[in-house]
């Protein structure tokens, strides 16, 4: 099952990046001919006066086997450091449900076929968001970084620690001042270290939130 999930989401997570980098070049292209024709339509900048934001997403990790997955809250904090490149930190929970998944099959073997929303995962996590420019309030992102997993589905008594990398695409979008609408789609992919003799397994999800994000400076 978790192949076919990794397939799967990161077939998702292409079609989406695909879609976001078509935007950007055509808008890019867009901006190319406003700047060498008609001055008096300005191509949309990103503010080059805010320096911080913050900001919480709600939304849904499915994961499989013996990777997390469930209802997942996520909270961030961007640092700005160059025109469109940020630093991302954040912090990401998921709470799934719960039930004995894992027994030892005939040869001894410990196997577990827990599904897409079972387990609990708590992760920090740093990385870099690249932004494109957007249409007005709207702005397209891409999302890269590195975590650091801890792993649990108490049920079968099993604990450990992931180390994932992810990637994302996303978009936001001004709804008032300082005030901007969120929407992403994160893939991560990494191995978890883990007890019961299970040792390293593979460990991937897909996530999908919305939220809100602020400019505090």
């Amino acid at each position: 099952m978790l192949w076919k999930l990794t397939a799967v989401s990161a077939a998702f997570l292409a079609a989406l990046l695909t879609g976001t980098l078509s935007v950007a070049q055509a808008q890019d292209a867009a901006s190319q001919d406003i700047d060498s024709g008609d001055e008096s339509e300005p191509v949309p900048q990103p503010d080059e006066l805010d320096s911080q934001e913050i900001g919480v997403l709600l939304g849904l990790s499915m994961g499989g086997n013996l990777s997390p997955g469930g209802v997942a809250f996520e909270g961030r904090y961007l640092y700005r450091m160059t025109e469109l490149e940020w630093l991302e930190t954040g912090v990401h929970f998921s709470l799934g449900s719960g039930g004995e998944e894992c027994f030892r099959d005939r040869s001894g073997t410990f196997v577990c076929e827990h599904g897409l929303l079972d387990g609990f995962s708590a992760e920090g996590s740093v990385g870099l968001r690249k932004y494109f420019v957007g249409q007005q309030q709207f702005r397209p992102y891409a999302r890269a970084g590195l975590g650091l997993q801890l792993v649990s589905f108490a049920d079968d008594d099993i604990r450990g620690v992931g180390v994932p990398a992810y990637l994302g695409v996303g978009v936001r979008v001004e709804v008032a001042n300082r005030v901007l609408v969120v929407a992403d789609a994160t893939m991560r992919a990494g191995v978890s270290f883990l007890n019961q003799d299970l040792g390293i397994e593979p460990n991937a999800s897909l996530s999908v939130a919305a939220g809100v994000e602020f400019t505090l400076e």
